[in-house]
């Protein structure tokens, strides 16, 4: 294979490592650590439910939220204690109480985490909480707590009991994340309500308007600054381009992931021609070749939409 081909591959790849601190973001994540003080002074968990596209980040805002709880070694009666201040789990399909009692155990590197019934090991989880210092736990997928019937999706009730009677019983916020199609059933739960009471959506990017400068051009904007520090020869289309921006977003969705993706293809096509323009050109090449039918909002390729022809498909949206 090329060496220079692998050079910027191994370069581009470092953009998937990159966190851009969007307004949407940055709130979510000071609101999580805000809950995170509350429960240190209330009287019982201050917790949280992050629902969102799969796209949006939330994998993001979990190893976020870790590395800033950062590890700690400590003594304490004589003993070294390795504090765990957060943690992350996925919930497991077709989640039951002692399926995911045995997932957070595994997670804390217990390590006999399937040993005893539930309430041994949910005594088992409270110690470990208290020991390791743990004020976080981070809940991933918690769509895996549905069950589906012919007609629809129900919270399986003995999973958000055993979650309600572990959140009274120890003094941590739980942050749960998933899909936010599954938000609704998730909140017919009265136990649920009143103890995820802080609902915070990643909400798509949205394009400029007549009336709002939109989120998404700010997005694009840093992402750009981002390739431009591991490629400073490359000229790509402004941030305060509109009729770009627009077609970006119909490209999109406005979902972060597939925004990133979009444009680290288009660099990489840019970069193996040996030019340094990332014109139009090479967005509709990407969109031609990883057009997601489920995310695009048109059939016609955007990036090559004049601005009549793209207003029209904005409006007919």
């Amino acid at each position: 294979m090329n060496t220079n081909y692998q050079e910027i591959l191994s370069t581009l790849a470092k953009f998937d490592k990159t966190v851009i601190y969007y307004d949407d973001f940055k709130a979510i994540v000071d609101r999580v650590n805000e809950c995170v003080l509350k429960t240190q002074y209330y009287s019982r968990s201050e917790n949280c439910v992050i629902p969102a596209t799969p796209g949006m980040g939330k994998t993001f805002i979990a190893e976020l939220l870790g590395t800033q709880m950062k590890s700690e070694e400590i003594t304490e009666n004589d003993c070294d204690i390795t504090t765990v201040p957060s943690f992350y789990i996925e919930v497991p399909s077709n989640a039951t109480p002692l399926k995911l009692s045995e997932t957070m155990l595994a997670a804390l590197g217990e390590p006999l985490p399937i040993k005893g019934n539930i309430v041994e090991q949910t005594h088992r989880l409270i110690k470990l909480f208290e020991r390791c210092k743990i004020r976080l736990v981070l809940m991933d997928e918690f769509q895996n707590m549905m069950t589906k019937t012919l007609k629809t999706y129900y919270l399986s009730k003995g999973v958000i009991e055993w979650v309600k009677q572990l959140s009274n019983a120890s003094n941590v916020t739980y942050c749960l994340l998933g899909s936010d199609e599954f938000l609704p059933y998730l909140m017919q739960n009265d136990h649920t309500k009143k103890r995820f009471m802080d609902v915070l959506p990643l909400k798509l990017l949205t394009p400029p308007s007549r009336d709002d400068d939109g989120t998404l051009a700010q997005f694009y904007y840093s992402y750009c600054e981002i390739a431009k520090t591991h490629f400073p020869q490359l000229n790509l289309p402004d941030a305060g381009d509109d009729h770009f921006v627009r077609q970006l977003y119909l490209a999109t969705n406005g979902i972060p992931k597939y925004i990133s993706l979009f444009v680290k293809l288009a660099i990489e096509k840019c970069l193996v021609r040996g030019e340094t323009s990332v014109t139009q050109k090479f967005f509709a090449d990407v969109w031609d070749r990883y057009r997601n039918a489920e995310v695009s909002q048109t059939f016609r390729n955007p990036f090559l939409l004049d601005p009549k022809a793209l207003a029209m498909t904005l409006r007919g949206k």
